[in-house]
């Protein structure tokens, strides 16, 4: 009977812990944001350069390959391969043309958004970089994949400003 009692009572307890962790991270977000001005940059080479999927390798040294799997819109799947990493399987969740794009890794309990921007400013053409994490294990993720992938959004922007620079000439 006293093993009985026991083991409802750690059952309980183990209950009450895990929707306690569920609740307190179930809305977890993190993100970081990287923004840069390139002065004569103009938004259609760099967007003719971010649709060209196939040749992301050949501005960003962080990538092995990548391949989408049809046009550049919403819903379209891509494969990223980084450097030394595992293939990737991406999503597109949101396209507008010249102005921005948002692509999605998901992991277990945890989704990856990559959300690129374009805006014209007198300064020039500004390039932004949003990586965010959301869900239960959001926070595991972040420090496994996002902090790496946010650490190098500055050089990806640099990368692809030169790369696309290069292309108006």
């Amino acid at each position: 009977m006293k093993f009985k009692s026991f083991l409802l009572i750690s059952i309980g307890i183990l209950y009450i812990f895990i929707n306690m962790f569920l609740i307190y991270f179930w809305d977890y977000v993190w993100q970081a944001k990287y923004e840069k001005k390139f002065p004569g940059l103009k938004k259609e080479a760099v967007w003719s350069t971010w649709v060209d999927v196939d040749n992301w390798n050949k501005w960003d040294e962080g990538t092995e390959f990548a391949k989408i799997s049809g046009p550049f819109e919403a819903g379209t799947d891509f494969t990223l391969k980084p450097a030394g990493g595992p293939n990737i399987s991406i999503q597109l969740t949101q396209v507008i043309p010249f102005v921005s794009f948002t692509d999605v890794t998901k992991f277990p309990l945890a989704k990856m958004y990559d959300i690129h921007e374009l805006e014209e400013t007198k300064d020039g053409l500004k390039l932004k970089s949003t990586i965010r994490m959301e869900g239960p294990l959001g926070w595991l993720w972040r420090k496994i994949v996002a902090e790496d992938v946010a650490a190098g959004a500055s050089k990806q922007l640099e990368a692809i400003a030169k790369f696309s620079q290069d292309k108006q000439k």
